[in-house]
């Protein structure tokens, strides 16, 4: 195990910008061609499983085959036509979207098994496998449940479509003409946030659709969006995303009519004033 943990310090030592995920994908790498090291942190960490964050590092490595298959195969795929297929099924208003999107990807499976040498019922468990897709906001999310709470995801989206996700720091990217496939480095606690992100917007389109009105360019949808968020925050009580897109909304609108952008700040701040007013103070202990 210490040969695996100093390989990836010394990893990381040499390339300090890097992110802790994408030095922790450099390291299932490592491990993937030196089995003798992996069982022995395998077996290592099993023994010290309540030390801190040893237990996801455990669930990761021994899912380490999966996620480094699904990292090949999409990579593969992203560059071919069938990114552009799964992502036009993924913006289709059609019938069972979902279900074309799986189609899609089945076709190809047999062909990347030949291309790879790799049997092709393993390869068909795995890549088949996968559990839930997300669709909204022009891209097509689609998510591997590994281990508990060990995921393995992916995005298929426009090229033009950049956010904090779409970095270096967060996946590896490849292209197919327009189309750009984000294999994300995370398996763990960095994504899972953004993961719930996207089962709460597919599961209440209200989000999706207050976001884009609140980058509008038109100060009047982005007052009423604001009054919606308001309203659902009021009223809904415990609603973590309303109040983020509401700090969004503080932080990330801009207007050349400083007026305005002062104005929206002033009405923003009133709400989340109120919201911290509602939130009840916790009772102190009788000495």
């Amino acid at each position: 195990m210490l040969v695996g943990e100093f390989e990836r310090a010394f990893f990381h030592l040499c390339n300090p910008h890097l992110h802790i995920s994408q030095v922790r994908i450099h390291s299932l790498h490592f491990y993937a061609s030196h089995g003798d090291i992996l069982k022995s942190a395998i077996r290592e960490l099993d023994s010290h499983n309540d030390a801190f964050g040893a237990s996801e590092w455990l669930r990761t490595l021994r899912q380490m085959d999966n996620i480094i298959l699904l990292e090949r195969f999409w990579k593969w795929v992203g560059r071919r036509e069938t990114a552009k297929t799964i992502l036009k099924f993924g913006l289709d208003l059609g019938a069972r979207p979902k279900f074309k999107i799986r189609a899609a990807i089945g076709k190809d499976v047999s062909a990347f098994a030949n291309e790879s040498r790799i049997d092709l019922e393993v390869v068909q468990k795995t890549i088949m496998g996968f559990r839930d897709t997300y669709l909204g906001s022009g891209s097509v999310v689609i998510v591997y449940k590994l281990d508990g709470s060990i995921n393995k995801a992916v995005r298929l989206c426009p090229s033009g479509v950049l956010d904090a996700m779409s970095s270096e720091a967060a996946c590896a990217s490849v292209h197919c003409d327009d189309v750009r496939t984000d294999i994300f480095h995370d398996h763990g606690s960095f994504i899972a946030k953004w993961l719930d992100k996207q089962k709460a917007y597919a599961k209440d389109p209200f989000y999706s659709f207050i976001g884009e009105r609140l980058v509008s360019d038109d100060f009047h949808k982005v007052s009423a969006a604001i009054n919606e968020l308001r309203d659902r925050a009021m009223h809904k009580g415990d609603d973590p995303e309303s109040l983020r897109l509401l700090y969004a909304a503080l932080y990330y609108w801009h207007n050349q009519d400083r007026g305005i952008c002062r104005s929206v700040s002033l009405e923003v701040n009133k709400i989340l004033e109120d919201q911290v007013e509602t939130i009840p103070s916790p009772k102190r202990k009788a000495a």
